[in-house]
C-alpha cells in the first residue's frame, strides 16, 4: 500500500509546536533520532494524524520523507511524500502530515526517514514507535 502526496512545510518551530500539543494516541507519540522525528496523534488503535519531521542543517537539500507501519502481522504500508521534480530544494526543515485517518493492529511498529533525492541516501536518524491499546 503506498499514498502519495504533496507535502504540507511548515516552519521548525510551528512543528515542534503541533508535536508538543496534538492529542496523543497510545503509542510511544513521538520520538527523534539524529534529527527526524515521528508523532503518532489519535486514540487507541486509531491514528487521526501522523508525522515526520525533519530539522537538519540550513542548507538547500532535496529530501524523500516516508512513514513505514509495520504490523506484528501482514503487510507493511508505506506513506511517501517526493520531492517534485522541478521545485526549489528546502532548507533541509519540514514537517510532514500523513496517514490521517487510519487504523492499524496493535503493537504496530512506525517508523520514519528521509533519503536525500541526490544519492538515494539516508538523511539523518530513523525514529520508531509503537501503535499499541
Amino acid at each position: 500500500m503506498k499514498y502519495y502526496r504533496k507535502a504540507l512545510a511548515v516552519t521548525a518551530s510551528a512543528a515542534l509546536t503541533a508535536i508538543a500539543f496534538a492529542g496523543q494516541a497510545n503509542a510511544d507519540a513521538d520520538k527523534t533520532d539524529d534529527g527526524v522525528t515521528v508523532g503518532i496523534f489519535g486514540k487507541k488503535l486509531h491514528v487521526q494524524q501522523a508525522s515526520i519531521f525533519t530539522g537538519g542543517p540550513h542548507f538547500n537539500v532535496c529530501l524523500n520523507g516516508f512513514l513505514t507501519f509495520t504490523p506484528p502481522h501482514g503487510p507493511s504500508g508505506t506513506y511517501t511524500v517526493y520531492h517534485h521534480a522541478g521545485e526549489p530544494c528546502s532548507n533541509s526543515q519540514g514537517a510532514y502530515f500523513l496517514a490521517e485517518d487510519t487504523w492499524w493492529p496493535n503493537n504496530t511498529t512506525a517508523c520514519a526517514y528521509f533519503l536525500r533525492v541526490s544519492n538515494n541516501k539516508r538523511y539523518g536518524g530513523k525514529p520508531c514507535v509503537t501503535i499499541h491499546n
